[in-house]
């Protein structure tokens, strides 16, 4: 996206073309990665700036990403990173997705928790300014199978949230 969560402008890195794509798309995630770059635009000029939808322009751009992984062939028993750039788990707990046998991650799942969240420090700008006791808890990491559009929807149907928007779920998931 051009814009941030806050709504200041901003460059595109990634245009058609450009050598940061171009870096991107190299195989520097491995030969069998498909980098995609969608460029996001969707301003959210309805219903004000309200608690109840002050990440709405955010969990818009996750389902884009849903619709993205299914494009790109994501199967049921692929792992589903969702993070910012700034979220990011370490490389050997990113190997270890790949190579250990995780009980999370088994076929049969019941999806009602299904995925990994980090609790990682706060920064401000620098390590050396931290908010002590103050945790955030992202990256995330899901099976396939419990991804809404990639596994069974039938099966395991999106959960029920406490406010809805259009076509999108958002808030606090209710019990069920």
């Amino acid at each position: 996206s051009n814009t941030t969560q806050t709504m200041a402008k901003r460059d595109t890195r990634f245009d058609e073309g450009s050598l940061n794509l171009k870096v991107l798309q190299s195989g520097i995630f491995g030969p069998k990665t498909n980098v995609s770059v969608d460029f996001y635009s969707n301003i959210v000029t309805e219903g004000g700036s309200g608690d109840d939808i002050s990440l709405l322009r955010e969990n818009l751009q996750r389902g884009h990403i849903l619709q993205r992984w299914k494009k790109n062939g994501m199967q049921p028993d692929d792992i589903g990173f969702v993070g910012d750039v700034d979220e990011v788990f370490t490389r050997d707990f990113l190997l270890a997705l790949q190579t250990c046998d995780i009980p999370l991650f088994q076929p049969g799942q019941s999806c009602y928790k299904p995925k990994i969240i980090a609790s990682t420090l706060v920064f401000e700008m620098t390590p050396e300014c931290s908010f002590p006791g103050y945790r955030w808890h992202h990256p995330d990491v899901a099976i396939g199978e419990c991804i809404d559009t990639i596994g069974d929807s039938d099966l395991h149907k999106p959960g029920l949230r406490t406010f809805a928007y259009k076509n999108t779920t958002l808030g606090t998931r209710l019990p069920g």
